[in-house]
């Protein structure tokens, strides 16, 4: 009976050394991936520490004890040394990015410097301006890389009409609003070759060439209740009276009470835009010809208004710039309202003018 005793001990004994071992075992057989850090850095396997269990598992059936305490001993030291290389090293990096990263800022604005030394005092803090108002920084530095004129191409961006103008003058055409990429055709009224007078209420109304070419060819219209058609050139542009009570639309650079004609220009809408892009691409304005911070509002008096009315035509993005890729598909219904022609005062039927909403 004792002897059935201390073999059942010593079995026990085995069970617990084995399932001890067997858990040093698979704690290090999950842990196969070595660490490999950067040069002069300290780095450590686990492997060996599965080839010292595997050893304890062999000598189990000789009842000799695994040094486990040398284990525990061996795998601190090794963590105590790998926490303090991934430290170093992890300070090391913190300081190359924080050096990398002030050399880059550097580096970022030294152009302006270059720049400022060819164009003089002040030039860096207006392009300076100019980019925090979202002017690309990339595109503006490379324009004026690829330029052979930097004096002159700073001079354009400093009289351009508005960002939109800028963003012409450096190439920056995906971020102009309305605008389509591809090549343009034109799709513009090309049948007027001279002068078209027309004669309505006791007065002649003229439709210039180059005004003729801003419209649409053979553009439909939709019939509205607001005009009375005076005649159809059957090219896509009519002469129409707008009735009384009718509200137009320009937008444009601005406007002064008291003056009698406006700035630029006599292109009205019926519909008043919402939208930047509604304007240059629906309208096919031009950066280049209007700053559009401002929209008009007219009302129609007593005895109407005769107007040429038809379709925006397509327009090039820039007749000044060579810009090939790019045009304005225009489409929005478009008036050509000569203010001398029809012997009205602009300020007294003026409703209001208003900063654009963009």
């Amino acid at each position: 009976m004792q002897i059935l005793k201390m073999n059942f001990l010593k079995f026990i004994k085995h069970i617990f050394f084995f399932f001890l071992t067997f858990l040093l075992g698979a704690q290090t057989t999950c842990a196969k991936t070595k660490l490999v850090l950067p040069q002069n850095v300290i780095s450590f396997s686990t492997d060996n520490y599965r080839n010292e269990q595997n050893q304890n598992f062999n000598n189990l059936k000789k009842e000799v004890q695994p040094n486990i305490g040398f284990l525990f001993r061996k795998f601190s030291e090794e963590k105590s040394k790998f926490e303090v290389s991934e430290g170093v090293s992890f300070h090391n990096q913190h300081k190359f990015s924080e050096s990398l990263c002030w050399n880059l800022v550097n580096a970022g604005s030294r152009w302006l410097d270059d720049l400022e030394s060819l164009l003089g005092p002040g030039s860096k803090t207006k392009i300076q301006g100019w980019l925090n108002e979202g002017l690309d920084a990339g595109k503006v530095k490379l324009s004026f890389a690829n330029t052979s004129n930097k004096t002159n191409l700073f001079n354009k961006l400093d009289n351009a009409k508005s960002i939109q103008h800028q963003r012409v003058l450096t190439n920056d055409l995906d971020n102009i609003p309305g605008v389509n990429s591809g090549q343009y055709i034109s799709n513009s009224v090309d049948n007027v070759t001279q002068n078209i007078t027309k004669t309505a209420n006791n007065k002649q109304f003229i439709l210039k060439p180059y005004q003729a070419e801003t419209f649409q060819k053979n553009a439909s219209l939709i019939n509205r209740a607001d005009i009375e058609i005076i005649e159809d050139l059957n090219n896509g542009i009519q002469l129409v009276k707008v009735k009384p009570g009718t509200k137009l639309y320009r937008v444009y650079d601005g406007y002064q009470q008291g003056v009698n004609t406006l700035p630029k220009g006599n292109y009205w809408t019926f519909e008043k835009p919402s939208s930047i892009s509604e304007v240059i691409g629906g309208s096919a304005v031009q950066p280049e010809w209007n700053s559009m911070i401002k929209y008009i509002e007219i009302e129609v008096p007593s005895q109407g208004i005769y107007v040429w009315r038809g379709k925006a035509a397509k327009q090039p993005l820039s007749n000044n710039e060579n810009i090939t890729n790019y045009f304005l598909q225009g489409g929005t219904e478009q008036l050509i309202f000569d203010i001398n022609q029809n012997a009205i005062s602009i300020p007294s039927i003026t409703n209001s003018i208003t900063k654009t909403p963009w």
